[in-house]
């Protein structure tokens, strides 16, 4: 691919992306809680195995 056509295609990329309704270009992300933001996944896993000792009420 030459260079030309490279910048073309994102010229073309990008028009497109502005032409968008405002309405398609957002994306709503879900938020993280604290811990798993911060921690990753180590406080969910955690978690998870603490409930499993748990003895049932």
């Amino acid at each position: 691919m030459k260079s030309n056509d490279f910048v073309k295609y994102l010229t073309v990329q990008a028009v497109e992306k502005m032409n968008q309704p405002k309405q398609n270009k957002q994306v709503t992300k879900e938020k993280a809680s604290f811990s798993t933001h911060w921690f990753g996944l180590v406080p969910f896993s955690i978690k998870m195995i603490a409930e499993r000792f748990q003895k049932p009420s």
